[in-house]
């Protein structure tokens, strides 16, 4: 589960340190006080791409960084196993994006991927966003359901390896029987081609170092001037960073023994010290390392010329196309029988392929149709407790004559919330309300199957309020004794039922506005709620109502 979550310099917010506990954690917040802020930093930690702009002071890195514990999953212990990383029951996972813009993640201090960041994530947190109710809709996302409640991801995982498979092996067979259809008569042509091609020398990945080598040379005296001038402004003109930061941290040790609240300062002021200095190493050498060639310059030139030449010639995005496509040509001069031969080979791996992928989309299918019937009565039940008595959903699987990424069957979700009228299809006729309680009733079916560590609801009680908003809090509420539950809402109904009030706010100050949270106490929890009830004036008929929500007499 969550247990920490640390921001740094991440769009409004300058610094933020939160602590989170076991059972149902409740945000609330005035409007634009930054809550989706809280959950676009998390999504770094998960592996989302950084969008531009998310650096707020520019002289400094944003840092974003989540502490969890997994004792008891050890699903997350053999992923990082696997991945060769350092193994305990706390993860703590990092990630950096810097001034410059650039990315860096890092999972118990070892630098990873976002790959890797993306799949930890899958296995660690589920974020319910506030548009996610329109996802219901989509076919994809009903089968995930589907998939997540029935415990078939490992399944669906092997179908996906399987027609991974079969598409491969397919495009091989292909290409094979496009060449040997070709005939002879290209054979010559086909040669010159492939001669040309492999006098190249290509080398995958050749091209982007090149380019990146020209770049510098090109601009060698432009980086050197700005390495130059950086250092001096460091470390050697007469009022310089470094040697005023060494006085300063000088200055401060001197009466730490004096004055012991400074320790931190003095230490938070050495490890700054340590950084400049490294930095100015860094830069040094980098200086160094950046020379005038203009020979090296002239061959850089020339080989990017060739390169460029040959991918417009074979029309190829890449030296890599280049490689494949010069690698296919060498098939075209072996003789008829033996490309016959080779076709024949392809020819069985793909039914081989076929067969497999078959099997899967079988097992895959009858799994499925086997939770369903289980799910539609559990999520029924759920809803009629939501405030729909005569609710019906029906889940459908259609075979398709396709295979799909997720399958060869196509999903149908009908539902009806009134007696006199017969289910239609869910996009066409669920309200938004229904649509908030039909996702968190599947939601809470799926995560018992999951073994999901954190849920993170971010408003999923759009369009409901009064006894439905408290019922759905009881649902949350339940959730929460098996794993943790985060739930962002308006409501105070549903914010009543939380163990841990946290809250989000703006505080305003000479340079503008950031986004701060804290822990509510028991008192600030009334006069929260209360406001959640009566807005911004506070009425004491508010304050009472608040104090029944929370059984507090």
């Amino acid at each position: 589960m969550l247990t920490r979550l640390t921001i740094d310099n991440y769009v409004l917010i300058d610094t933020l340190a939160i602590d989170f506990s076991k059972g149902l954690t409740i945000i609330t917040g005035e409007t634009g006080a930054g809550k989706s802020i809280l959950l676009g930093a998390l999504s770094l930690i998960l592996g989302q791409r950084a969008e531009s702009g998310v650096v707020k002071d520019a002289l400094r890195n944003c840092v974003v960084e989540a502490s969890f514990d997994v004792k008891g999953h050890p699903e997350i212990i053999k992923l990082l196993i696997q991945n060769e990383l350092e193994v305990e029951t706390e993860i703590i996972v990092r990630r950096v994006i810097t001034i410059a813009g650039k990315s860096r993640a890092f999972i118990n201090d070892s630098p990873v991927g976002l790959p890797l960041l993306r799949q930890l994530g899958s296995q660690i947190i589920d974020i319910h966003a506030q548009h996610e109710n329109l996802l219901l809709r989509q076919s994809d996302f009903q089968l995930q359901l589907i998939d997540g409640y029935a415990g078939l991801d490992e399944m669906r995982e092997a179908y996906q390896e399987a027609l991974a498979h079969y598409r491969s092996s397919l495009l091989l067979r292909n290409q094979q029987k496009a060449i040997l259809e070709k005939g002879t008569s290209e054979q010559e042509y086909l040669r010159f081609q492939w001669e040309q091609l492999t006098a190249a020398r290509l080398i995958a990945g050749e091209q982007q170092e090149l380019e990146e080598e020209l770049a510098t040379l090109s601009h060698a005296q432009e980086i050197r001037e700005a390495l130059s001038g950086a250092l001096h402004l460091l470390q050697e003109q007469e009022v310089a960073a470094m040697p005023l930061l060494r006085e300063a941290t000088t200055l401060i040790q001197k009466v730490v023994r004096l004055y012991p609240s400074l320790e931190d300062s003095s230490a938070r002021l050495e490890v700054l010290r340590i950084e400049l200095k490294d930095i100015c190493s860094e830069i040094v050498v980098k200086e160094e390392r950046v020379q005038d060639n203009p020979t090296r310059l002239e061959e850089i030139t020339q080989r990017l010329d060739t390169l460029y030449n040959l991918m417009r010639k074979h029309k190829c995005a890449s030296v890599a196309e280049l490689i494949g496509y010069r690698d296919s040509l060498a098939l075209g001069f072996k003789g008829t029988e033996e490309l016959e031969a080779i076709l024949a080979q392809q020819e069985k791996e793909v039914r081989q392929a076929l067969q497999r992928l078959d099997v899967c989309a079988v097992n895959l299918s009858e799994a499925r149709k086997k939770a369903l019937p289980g799910m539609e009565q559990k999520a029924v039940e759920r809803l009629r407790y939501l405030g729909i008595p005569h609710a019906i959903l029906l889940l459908k699987l259609n075979e398709e004559k396709d295979y799909g990424t997720l399958g060869k069957e196509s999903p149908e979700f009908l539902f009806s919330a009134n007696r006199e009228v017969a289910p239609g299809a869910l996009a066409q006729i669920a309200s938004g309300g229904e649509l908030s309680r039909i996702m968190l009733c599947m939601k809470s079916l799926m995560v018992q199957s999951t073994g999901l560590p954190t849920i993170i609801f971010d408003e999923i009680d759009l369009g409901v309020s009064g006894r439905i908003a408290d019922k759905m809090g009881e649902i949350l509420q339940e959730m929460s004794k098996n794993m943790q539950v985060v739930a962002i809402t308006h409501l105070p109904q549903i914010a009543s039922k939380g163990a841990t009030h946290l809250t989000v706010y703006k505080e305003q100050y000479e340079r503008g506005s950031r986004t701060c949270l804290r822990q509510l106490s028991s008192q600030e929890r009334i006069m929260e709620i209360a406001r959640l009830l009566s807005g911004s004036e506070v009425t004491e008929a508010a304050v009472s109502n608040a104090k029944q929500l929370l059984n507090i007499s």
